[in-house]
């Protein structure tokens, strides 16, 4: 099974790891591993890239979209505009599901034709009940299926900086690739320019394209002399205020002609030249995403395999056994069954209390964060004279809320990492094989594979060299899942976080109102109490949810060892009853299954080699 597969195509690599999973399957069902293997595939299939489309209101993001999709599905009229954060999911069947804030999901088909007019009262301003809508799935067959990826829009804003948190913290940092939608009459404005710069370069995402729409209104031809020049121009105002992003990518695009002519079959050179645009999105986007979401299914067939290997290396053991030396293998097997029979009983206590632990510390951590910052903005609020104190108090909220999720994020990160190093001394003897293999079958020994010990497990500033001695994979797995995204949506969605707090202290404007009418000190007080009470519901959601985000993190993590001590547990038992059996059996009967066993263990072997190199980054 050569590596044959582009390192960075995203579906190329599922497909490997699918055939991988598949091919274990049936070496290894017979030996227990199916109901295990089983649930790695489904969680491979549930895989997707993930495309976020982020710009300011006019930008033309919904049909940019549609120019994707190659039909008008998203209403993309100046009036009404994008109120909603519409995720469109690839699918057989068509249907929308509107999730509310509340929990409440409504779910309904979509019509054959004109969905565009259908979701017109649904997703756009026209729907005075939108800020109640967490979201709306949109499930839709098309390109997006074959790519295999999920396309987020998310509302315009003139003024980035105000953009919805929780696009920022769960959606941004789930992007595999994050599309900044500029405007051919103006790209990259001062606001466009500041939300990069503090909302997504502040969060360590370097994950940007930046696409410069309506080209057709500027220049005659797509790649003509007009648009190199305003994608030059944009190159070098990034390199200039935005260092950080490195070679930034940038490309220009008539998303109008292009739906024009994709939905009515028509040639068009615009839409040649957004299908150049299409093929270098998709390979910035199958790099990232086969960069970060594989490994850790890589790491879940290397670890099944080596649990195959492990009882295949065990079996042969006990069969080269006689006498004395038969019966200590007998014996070192039922020790070992009782002991993991123990530890499946003592794993879940122990991860109990250390949920409960982790609950209380970041009931503390957000109740003394958000608790300075609420007296340190109420502070500020209360200083504000003019406009430009409003800008700068928006600043102080908007960078507040980040250091705090931040700071939170980091404090789940260190924890669940150490967890792992512990919980991996416990149960070393589980995961002794997944990096060194000291195993001879045949003429053929992995003695000698150390692994790579400086695999990027997706974790910044951590490797598996810095675990020591604790396995990378298990870190890899423990660490990774996108904590500022969960710790974002549980603690602060339902209030609507910065951009709730800001739409509170400018209240639509009446400041300018009620200055006018002399009663300015009464309605900055007010706001000011509205300030205080809107953190005050992130702190009092926080008591009551750390508990539920605690477990939900940890889950994860007691799920793969508990597989790990059951799969172990099941081939020892499985073992012993075959030794059991095996009185019954004449010596070339026996004789047969040693040769079947080193045949498995040999093309496991082989299986494991590819992974390691798969796991490899390139």
């Amino acid at each position: 099974m050569g590596i044959e597969v582009d390192r960075l195509d995203f579906l190329a690599n599922k497909q490997q790891l699918h055939n991988v999973f598949t091919e274990l399957k049936s070496l290894l069902t017979a030996s227990g591993f199916g109901d295990r293997i089983e649930a790695a595939i489904q969680r491979l299939h549930r895989e997707r890239m993930n495309l976020l489309v982020v710009g300011e209101f006019s930008r033309g993001k919904s049909t940019f979209i549609n120019a994707l999709l190659g039909s008008p599905v998203l209403p993309s009229k100046v009036n009404p505009t994008t109120a909603t954060i519409n995720v469109i999911v690839p699918g057989t069947e068509s249907k929308m599901e509107m999730i509310y804030h509340d929990g409440r999901r409504e779910e309904q088909p979509l019509p054959s034709d004109k969905i565009n007019k259908f979701l017109e009262d649904k997703v756009t301003v026209a729907n005075q009940q939108a800020n109640e809508i967490r979201q709306v799935v949109l499930t839709l067959p098309g390109p997006m299926e074959e790519w295999n990826c999920t396309i987020v829009d998310t509302p315009g804003v003139n003024d980035l900086e105000d953009m919805r948190e929780d696009v920022t913290f769960r959606y941004l940092r789930q992007a595999d690739a994050c599309i900044v939608l500029l405007d051919a009459h103006q790209p990259l404005s001062r606001s466009e320019r500041a939300f990069i710069r503090d909302k997504v370069l502040a969060n360590d995402i370097h994950r940007l394209m930046f696409v410069i729409n309506r080209m057709d209104e500027s220049a005659p031809m797509p790649d003509g002399e007009i648009a190199a020049r305003l994608k030059t121009h944009v190159f070098n105002l990034l390199r200039e205020e935005l260092p950080d992003i490195v070679d930034p990518l940038v490309h220009a695009v008539s998303s109008k002609e292009t739906l024009r002519a994709k939905f009515k079959s028509e040639n068009s050179m615009w839409r040649d030249s957004f299908a150049l645009f299409e093929r270098e999105l998709y390979r910035f986007l199958s790099g990232h995403a086969t960069q970060g979401r594989l490994p850790d299914h890589a790491d879940a067939a290397i670890g099944i395999a080596a649990d195959g290997l492990r009882a295949v290396r065990d079996e042969l053991s006990v069969q080269a056994g006689n006498g004395e030396e038969f019966g200590r293998q007998i014996l070192r097997l039922e020790q070992e069954a009782r002991q993991r029979e123990e530890q499946l009983e003592a794993v879940s206590v122990y991860l109990d209390g250390q949920s409960i632990e982790l609950a209380r510390r970041l009931r503390k951590l957000v109740e003394d964060g958000f608790g300075a910052l609420r007296e340190r903005l109420a502070e500020q609020a209360a200083l504000c004279d003019n406009e430009e104190d409003l800008q700068r108090l928006k600043s102080s909220i908007s960078s507040g809320v980040r250091d705090q999720m931040q700071a939170l994020a980091q404090e789940l990160s260190d924890y669940k990492r150490e967890l792992s190093r512990t919980l991996a001394d416990r149960f070393r003897s589980l995961f002794s094989d997944e990096y060194s293999l000291p195993v001879v079958l045949g003429d053929r020994s992995l003695n000698s594979w150390q692994g790579d010990r400086s695999v990027d497990l997706g974790i910044q500033g951590v490797n598996t060299a810095d675990a020591s001695d604790t396995p990378g994979i298990l870190l890899g797995y423990a660490a990774a899942g996108g904590m500022l995204g969960y710790i974002g949506a549980a603690l602060l969605g339902p209030i609507g976080v910065a951009a709730a707090i800001v739409g509170s202290l400018i209240m639509g404007g009446k400041f300018e109102e009620e200055r006018k009418r002399k009663a300015y000190e009464q309605a900055k007080e007010q706001a000011i109490q509205q300030l205080r009470a809107q953190i005050g519901s992130v702190i009092e959601h926080a008591r009551e949810h750390a508990e539920h985000m605690a477990q939900t993190e940890i889950a994860p993590l007691e799920a793969r060892f508990r597989d790990r001590i059951r799969s172990r547990l099941h081939a020892i038992r499985r073992l012993l009853q075959e030794q059991t059996d095996s009185v019954k059996l004449d010596r070339r009967s026996t004789e047969e299954r040693a040769d079947q066993l080193r045949a498995l263990g040999n093309r496991l072997k082989d299986i494991l080699e590819n992974l390691y190199l798969i796991r490899r980054p390139s």
